[in-house]
C-alpha cells in the first residue's frame, strides 16, 4: 500500500476522470441560445437528455422526434454547452444565462446581469444604489487589504479577487447559498466531481447510425443478461459474503438510464457532440483542462460500474467499516479521526472523507498495484481494511485512547 507519506498518491488523469463520468452517467444538462431569424429567440437550458457513447468516447444526443428543439439550430448557431455528472440545474438555478459567448465554465469573468423586473424603476434605483454599497463592503472584506475601494464597486471586480481564482464560481455561489439557508450542512458530504464541454453540435451522420445502432444493441443485450445473472447472485470476496441487492439496484438504474433505448430507431433524431473544449471540475469546484486527443485515447476506469456496488457493501457493514476506516487512517496516515465514510474508489485506490476534530478534508489512499476488475479491487481493500496481523504488531498499531 503505498501513501502519502513516501509516494505520491496515483490518480486517474483528468482524461481517464472525464472518460469515467461520461461512461457511468447516461444523462446530461444541454445548454444553447436558439435563435429564429437571426434573432436571439431564448436561452434553452435541456436538463437530463439521453445520450450514447461509443468507443472513442463520443457523445451522441438522443432526441424523440415530437420533442426535437435541436431543429432550431443551424450550422451558424449550433455551439452548446454541456454538463455531465451533477445536478446542473441546482447550480445554474441562480445563475442568468445570458448567450453562449457569456457563459464559460473557466474562472475568467463574471459578467454584470441586471436580473431584476423594471415594473417600478424608482425603487430599483434605490435598491440599486443600497446594493452597490452592500458589494463595496463585501469587496473591502474579502480582499482583506488597507486599499479603499471606490464607491461604485461593480460585480465584475469580483473575478478579479484571489477567492474567485481558487473557487469555481458554481461551487462557491452553491455554497454561499447552503451557509445563508436554515438547512444544517453535512460537512461530509462531498459532491461528486463533473465534466463540462463546449462544442458544436450537428445531425448524425448516415454512416454514423451503424455505430448507434450497434451500442443500442448492446445496451439492451447488457441489460438483459445482467437481469438474469443477479437472480440468486451471492458473491464470497476475501471470506465476506456479499447478497444481489446492490446489483439488482444497479441494474434497474441502468434499465432506467436507457430507457430511450427502447424508442424505435425511426421515432428519434440523434445528434453527435463535436467537442472543443473538456473541463473535469472537481468537488471543490476546480476546473481542469483536458486535451481532446489526450480524451479520446484514455478509457474509462475499470471500475466505472462497480465502484457504487463496492461502497454500498462496505457501507452495509456499519461499525465494523467505520472502525476499519479509523484503523488504517491511523496505521497509513497517523491521523486520528472520529468520523470517516468512503466516497469514491478507483482502480488506483479510494477517497475517505473524514473528520478529525475540527478539521474535515479527504485523505486518499492507493492500491499496491492497479486492479483491473471489481474483484480485483474490493480483495485490495478488505486486505486493507482487515488485515490479519499478529498480536505485536496489532498492539503497536492501536490509536492512542482519548
Amino acid at each position: 500500500m503505498s501513501t502519502s507519506e513516501n509516494t505520491e498518491d496515483a490518480r486517474l488523469t483528468a482524461a481517464e476522470t472525464s472518460r469515467t463520468i461520461i461512461e457511468v452517467n447516461s444523462k446530461a444538462t444541454l445548454m444553447f441560445t436558439s435563435v429564429i431569424n437571426d434573432v436571439v429567440h431564448e436561452n434553452v437550458v435541456w436538463p437530463d437528455m439521453p445520450y450514447l457513447t461509443d468507443d472513442r468516447g463520443n457523445i451522441y444526443f438522443q432526441v424523440k422526434n415530437s420533442d426535437d428543439v435541436l431543429q432550431s439550430l443551424t450550422s451558424e448557431n449550433n455551439f452548446v454547452q454541456v454538463i455531465v455528472g451533477v445536478d446542473a440545474m441546482e447550480m445554474l438555478s441562480e445563475m442568468d444565462l445570458s448567450g453562449p459567448s457569456e457563459i464559460g465554465f473557466g474562472i475568467e469573468e463574471i459578467d454584470d446581469q441586471d436580473t431584476d423586473d423594471t415594473d417600478d424603476s424608482d425603487e430599483e434605483d434605490e435598491d440599486e444604489d443600497e446594493n452597490e454599497e452592500y458589494d463595496s463592503e463585501w469587496v473591502t472584506v474579502v480582499s482583506d487589504n488597507d486599499e479603499q475601494e471606490d464607491a461604485d464597486e461593480t460585480l465584475e471586480d469580483w473575478a478579479k479577487l484571489e477567492t474567485m481564482r481558487s473557487s469555481h464560481p458554481m461551487y462557491f455561489a452553491k455554497k454561499l447559498a447552503e451557509s445563508a439557508s436554515d438547512d444544517p450542512i453535512d460537512w461530509m458530504e462531498q459532491p461528486p466531481a463533473c465534466v463540462a464541454i463546449q462544442g458544436v453540435i450537428r445531425p448524425a451522420f448516415i454512416e454514423e447510425h451503424s455505430t448507434i445502432q450497434k451500442h443500442l444493441s448492446t445496451n439492451q443485450s447488457d441489460n438483459s443478461d445482467i437481469t438474469e445473472s443477479v437472480k440468486g447472485e451471492i458473491g464470497v470476496i476475501n471470506g465476506h459474503v456479499h447478497n444481489s441487492m446492490s446489483s439488482k439496484d444497479n441494474t434497474a438504474e441502468q434499465v432506467e438510464n436507457n430507457e430511450n433505448s427502447d424508442l424505435p430507431f425511426n421515432e428519434t433524431s440523434f445528434y453527435k457532440l463535436e467537442m472543443i473544449k473538456i473541463q473535469v471540475i472537481s468537488a471543490h469546484g476546480h476546473p481542469t483542462d483536458v486535451e481532446i486527443e489526450d480524451y479520446g485515447r484514455a478509457q474509462p476506469d475499470a471500475l466505472a460500474h462497480s465502484a457504487s456496488k463496492i461502497i454500498a457493501r462496505l457501507k452495509a457493514d456499519g461499525e465494523k467499516t467505520l472502525q476499519a476506516f479509523k484503523s488504517v487512517c491511523w496505521r497509513y496516515k497517523s491521523i486520528q479521526v472520529e468520523e470517516a465514510q468512503l466516497i469514491s474508489v478507483d482502480s488506483l485506490g479510494f477517497d475517505l472523507r473524514v473528520c478529525s476534530g475540527t478539521q474535515v478534508q479527504t485523505l486518499r489512499f492507493t492500491f499496491k498495484k492497479r486492479a483491473t476488475s471489481e474483484y480485483s479491487a474490493e480483495r485490495q481493500l478488505n486486505e486493507l481494511l482487515f488485515p490479519i496481523n499478529h498480536p505485536k504488531a496489532a498492539k503497536n498499531e492501536a490509536p492512542p485512547s482519548k
